[in-house]
């Protein structure tokens, strides 16, 4: 007799998934629909770009992911990392070039306001420098995003939340950074993001590991309290 396999049985995961008939697809992507394991996959347009093409695959994802995220996450494919890397990669290239466009437009009204001389030289060394971090960016992203991703899993791990493998949680991270886009958005756009960006992997995880809300919240407590105690103890020591 085979012993019983972690993870959630189909009738469960049917409890946690909303149905295909809830997630308003097109009949296009009703038909493609596939089941695996139970759980009906919807493919993520950025990885469809032969039918969504660039931009379009690019735009529906981040509403796919920001707006929908249960029937996103609940339902995405969670194999490959090329793909959801290249997402991340765009968000945080739109994010650090809205960073420099909104600087750059600050100083330089601030330079005009106050009548100073230097004013179009100040954005123009804001734009040199901008060049060069384009360069290094997308390597520190990289090293990010999997770090971010292995920390994140080892704390799911040790809550045992993590019904499903690494790929899984990095995909979770990878898509789940879409809201960081709104740094477009002067003065309030990064803190909305980033507010936006915690809710939204909170619920990937919940969706993607077939988990509870609360399994999720303690693997996202560890690192804080551990992090607390560390500044604790810094402090009683010095």
């Amino acid at each position: 007799m085979r012993p019983k396999q972690p993870g959630n049985t189909p009738e469960e995961e049917r409890q946690v998934l909303p149905s295909l008939e809830q997630l308003e697809l097109d009949p296009d992507e009703q038909s493609a629909a596939r089941r695996q394991g139970g759980a009906p996959l919807i493919d993520v347009p950025w990885e469809r770009m032969d039918k969504f093409g660039l931009a379009g695959g690019f735009w529906q994802t981040l509403k796919r992911a920001m707006l929908r995220p249960q029937d996103f996450f609940g339902h995405m494919p969670l194999h490959g990392l090329a793909m959801p890397l290249a997402f991340f990669l765009v968000i945080g290239c739109v994010q650090i070039a809205a960073q420099l466009f909104w600087d750059s437009a600050g100083m330089t009204f601030l330079d005009l306001f106050l009548q100073r001389p230097d004013a179009e030289q100040s954005g123009l060394s804001l734009g040199e420098g901008g060049y060069l971090l384009f360069i290094i960016y997308p390597l520190i992203l990289t090293v990010a995003l999997f770090a971010i991703a292995g920390l994140h899993h080892l704390f799911l791990m040790a809550s045992q939340a993590a019904q499903r493998g690494f790929e899984a949680t990095f995909r979770a991270v990878a898509y789940g950074s879409a809201p960081l886009v709104l740094a477009v958005i002067p003065f309030i756009g990064d803190l909305v993001g980033l507010a936006w960006n915690v809710s939204i992997t909170i619920i990937a995880y919940r969706y993607i590991h077939r988990t509870s809300y609360t399994r999720v919240g303690l693997a996202m407590l560890i690192p804080l309290v551990a992090l607390l105690l560390i500044g604790l103890y810094f402090r009683m020591v010095s």
